[in-house]
């Protein structure tokens, strides 16, 4: 139980689920900074751009370096949350 109130934690209170992580999550502000494909218009569809930053053909390794990016600092957030 602890556990999982530390991860809430670290997820700004938000549920911890791919969508939070690659898109709401502000404590990946930064990291999600790099791609380009997630600097999305405020009238556009969350699902559909997470859709095409996750399964899109053109810059994959922009993605694959964002998201990189953005697993290890979760993984250093929980770190500094454990000790």
């Amino acid at each position: 139980m602890r556990k999982q109130k530390m991860r809430e934690e670290a997820y700004d209170g938000g549920k911890e689920d791919l969508k939070h992580f690659v898109m709401d999550c502000r404590k990946l502000d930064r990291e999600r900074g790099v791609a380009i494909e997630l600097q999305r218009l405020r009238e556009e569809n969350e699902e559909d751009v997470m859709g095409r930053f996750l399964y899109g053909e053109e810059r994959i390794w922009r993605r694959r370096w964002a998201l990189y990016g953005m697993w290890k600092k979760r993984r250093e957030i929980l770190k500094k949350m454990e000790e």
